[in-house]
């Protein structure tokens, strides 16, 4: 798994997709034309980022009570982004990081730490995010990824962009990218802790 820092104020949710996709930042955050940093950091925007860069269906834990500290919190599968917070209650800071084999990926520090060691480990995980099984994102992972077509194509007299149009059918798109697309336009104010 490679380390990705976060070019953004907002951007841990970002580098997060990154770090499990096996792709830079500028990759992921290029994946839609018009990303909503601050919407990316709600668990639905998350899974929905993810969701469209691996293809691979995600799904948030739902809330623990009381939240675990991220020096206890042990993912039975990794790599699992999960959102931190410096305290249970009214926190005032907040972020995504990755955890994988005992080791913390934040976008934030300049290389990953053990879980033991990382500066923040008495932070609360609050929620996290698990794809479907585990084999399935293991496979999805170690694919090369696919590069996003920047020149048009001409069919019939016009110019034409999109996958569909080159390969000549709707096979270029996949329903999770159709479900990302219908939650990337839903109200991020509608998530809240």
């Amino acid at each position: 798994m490679i380390h990705v820092r976060k070019r953004d104020w907002m951007g841990c949710a970002v580098a997060a997709v990154a770090m499990i996709s096996n792709r830079s930042y500028s990759a992921v955050a290029n994946h839609w034309p018009k990303l909503n940093l601050p919407w990316t950091r709600t668990p639905r925007g998350l899974c929905a980022l993810l969701e469209a860069v691996t293809e691979f269906e995600w799904s948030f834990f739902p809330k623990w009570c009381p939240q675990p500290r991220v020096r206890d919190w042990r993912p039975a599968a990794g790599p699992v982004p999960a959102f931190i917070h410096d305290k249970p209650r009214g926190a005032k800071l907040a972020q995504w990081i990755v955890v994988h084999d005992g080791v913390v990926y934040d976008s934030s520090l300049h290389s990953p730490e053990p879980v033991g060691q990382y500066r923040y480990r008495d932070w609360v995980v609050m929620i996290a995010a698990r794809p479907g099984p585990p084999e399935e994102l293991a496979r999805t992972r170690a694919r090369e990824p696919i590069p996003r077509l920047r020149t048009a194509a001409r069919i019939g007299g016009r110019a034409e962009s999109s996958v569909a149009a080159i390969v000549g059918s709707s096979r270029g798109f996949s329903a999770i990218a159709a479900r990302a697309d219908a939650a990337a336009k839903s109200d991020p104010a509608s998530w809240a802790n």
